[in-house]
């Protein structure tokens, strides 16, 4: 059940930046020095655009490709199994598709082309490129928001639902909310099925949602700055457990839970580095959003 696509994604952690790597990185004299060391991994040349750029330009390039980077990873993976593991790799990797289908909703409702969010907009696990196209060229927004359920990113009734509350006027931030609670549910339903590799994620979801609660308290009671610090230290510290714990199970989910893990702390470390280089973070604030001992 796991053979095939834990062996891939074994290929794919050699790939991956370790810390002397990433300080290598962070000691980059300008964002174009960055970009240009970054261009001589294998795994990260691909993602580059051919040709010179502007200092700002660089800048923009290295965003981008961390997320094009992260968004090929992960979004990846899910093919690469088969039920009743299939599901359990999708809910480990629906966030990706929450942030691909909020962006694409977010600029259809602002006017923009299906083309123009088809170049701008990643893919995600359960929702690959073409999907994510099926969603641009809905006729209307409700129709797009219906989809989602056609598409199996949630069940249908509730996005026929969403849509509705769309056209009965509510705002568009209700709407949202909607969707981020109803994919966070389809999420629970992957989770659903018996087995230690099931359980195992109901716990890496339930985990990430006391986080997610304890951080609001904290923002609610000491502020913006406490809350940001909270999340990293104990979001950096879930991420890199996991990575650590995937070596155990080689047979089983915790292989993907842990190089999902890896790969979103690298880009959080790569994110922390481009900072440093184009906006002149000291060592000590970039070197809060690295994972202690890398992935």
């Amino acid at each position: 059940m796991y053979e095939y696509g834990n062996a891939r994604i074994a290929a794919l952690r050699r790939r991956l930046l370790d810390p002397d790597r990433l300080r290598q990185l962070a000691e980059s004299g300008s964002a174009r020095d960055m970009a240009s060391q970054l261009r001589l991994e294998e795994d990260w040349r691909l993602f580059f655009a051919t040709g010179d750029q502007s200092p700002s330009a660089a800048i923009d390039e290295l965003n981008d490709v961390i997320e094009r980077h992260r968004a090929a990873r992960l979004g990846a993976l899910p093919r690469w199994y088969e039920p009743p593991a299939r599901p359990l790799v999708e809910a480990l990797v629906l966030p990706l598709d929450i942030e691909s289908v909020t962006a694409a909703l977010r600029r259809r409702l602002a006017g923009e082309s299906a083309e123009v969010i088809g170049r701008s907009v990643q893919p995600g696990g359960v929702l690959d490129a073409a999907r994510l196209a099926e969603i641009a060229r809905a006729p209307s927004l409700p129709s797009a928001l219906r989809l989602l359920g056609r598409l199996a990113l949630i069940d249908r009734l509730t996005a026929d639902r969403i849509g509705a509350l769309y056209e009965g006027g509510a705002t568009w931030e209700a709407v949202e909310a909607a969707l981020v609670d109803a994919c966070e549910r389809a999420r629970d339903e992957r989770a659903a099925g018996r087995g230690g590799d099931a359980a195992q994620i109901r716990a890496l979801l339930a985990a990430e949602r006391s986080r997610g609660r304890a951080v609001l308290a904290e923002l609610l009671e000491r502020g913006i700055d406490s809350a940001a610090a909270l999340e990293r230290r104990t979001g950096l510290a879930e991420l890199h457990g996991l990575a650590r714990r995937a070596r155990r199970d080689p047979l089983g989910i915790g292989v993907v839970a842990g190089y999902v893990a890896a790969v979103e702390s690298q880009a959080i470390a790569l994110r922390a580095i481009v900072a440093r280089v184009a906006a002149g973070w000291g060592r000590d604030r970039m070197a809060a959003y690295f994972a202690a001992g890398g992935a």
